[in-house]
């Protein structure tokens, strides 16, 4: 870093201006698969082998008003966790669909909570 040479990972080369310090961590530097990454670039849908659309639970935070007026009748979202007086909500869309910056990817454990609850 001394020197401004890039940081070169398994994926990519990351130039050493945009690096504001390290710190150890479980979450890889991106979560996103390459081909799911480019589905979402190009909006290009992704498909199973049986011809169904590829897709993830994603989550995001909401209100408890909103939960309770909006999120809660309707079955296609499922409540997670609470977290600053937030409540956290999983759904399922489409990877092409995804940005991870406003709905990250749910982790397998908060996948398993879903799966025991369905």
């Amino acid at each position: 870093m001394a020197d401004n040479l890039p940081i070169n990972t398994k994926t990519m080369s990351i130039p050493a201006h945009q690096i504001k310090s390290f710190r150890i961590c479980e979450k890889p530097y991106t979560s996103t698969p390459l081909l799911e990454e480019a589905a979402g670039v190009f909006k290009e849908p992704m498909h199973n082998d049986d011809g169904s659309m590829v897709y993830r639970w994603v989550k995001k935070g909401v209100t408890q008003d909103k939960w309770n007026k909006y999120y809660s009748p309707n079955v296609a979202y499922k409540k997670i966790g609470d977290e600053n007086n937030m409540v956290i909500i999983a759904f399922k869309l489409p990877v092409h669909l995804i940005n991870t910056s406003v709905t990250p990817y749910c982790t397998e454990q908060e996948v398993n909570i879903i799966n025991k609850y369905s």
